[in-house]
């Protein structure tokens, strides 16, 4: 059998880890691991785990060299067959997701497994990413996976040396490059697995934004040696047509000061 391990990175992020650690605690299937690399937080974010209702949950707090270097951290501690990151603030969909993934994992043989997310602030307003099947040509022109939604082969992520920790911002869209060019299988299930109540590290300030495109055209130089210089615009225009009202999901997870 097949097993997932979730991965959260957390920093000083208390009530956000609360959020992330109640959508995991009410998973209905619970054969699964928890991971928590924490960067050393100060805030209690630590002192709120509950180690009650899941056999496999470990977490680690230590200073490390920014989320890239704490995912690969993750990927080094893990020790099952496939893992999701799933970091602190952002919260799985509903209570059925890592049921439904147990599913998938153990039906199909396959690499890669990704979904759909959604991104909420605190309207109902959001950007809701319906990611659809893979190609080539959607890629060429800014389409990538949403990494919040994807289930990777442990085995695929050690084989390709983890995140490359010099893109700062941009190191999980490099994987995904790096991942699709060495040919691993990518199968899309319509799920929506992960609710982002924020931007990442590449949705901020414009200076964020523009630091983020220059790490994504280094990526495709160094991945399929040339530079597509048009996504600069027509990647912006994939997440515009994401951009739809949906149903808040996470009030259940929102946790009192």
């Amino acid at each position: 059998m097949r097993r997932l391990t979730i991965i959260t990175i957390n920093y000083n992020n208390r009530l956000g880890f609360a959020r992330t650690q109640a959508s995991v605690l009410a998973q209905n299937f619970t054969d699964f691991n928890w991971l928590i690399v924490d960067g050393g937080s100060t805030d209690g974010s630590l002192s709120i785990l509950s180690r009650e209702q899941i056999e496999g949950i470990c977490a680690i707090s230590e200073q490390d060299n920014g989320i890239y270097d704490a995912m690969n951290k993750g990927i080094s501690k893990a020790n099952t067959d496939f893992v999701m990151f799933l970091n602190s603030g952002d919260v799985l969909a509903d209570a059925s997701v890592i049921g439904k993934l147990h599913e998938v994992l153990n039906k199909t043989e396959v690499d890669i497994v990704y979904g759909d997310i959604k991104i909420q602030s605190g309207s109902n307003i959001g950007r809701q990413w319906r990611s659809g099947d893979i190609n080539f040509i959607k890629i060429l022109f800014g389409w990538h996976t949403p990494h919040p939604a994807m289930i990777y082969s442990l085995k695929c992520l050690k084989k390709i040396g983890g995140y490359d920790e010099q893109y700062t911002i941009a190191a999980d869209y490099d994987i995904f490059l790096r991942l699709y060019k060495a040919g691993y299988e990518f199968v899309y299930k319509d799920i929506c697995i992960t609710v982002m109540e924020k931007p990442g590290a590449s949705g901020g300030s414009i200076i964020q934004i523009l630091k983020s495109n220059l790490q994504v055209l280094h990526s495709w130089r160094n991945t399929f040696k040339f530079i597509p210089l048009w996504i600069l615009l027509t990647k912006p225009l994939y997440k515009v047509t994401q951009l739809r009202p949906f149903k808040k999901y996470t009030i259940e997870y929102e946790v009192k000061k």
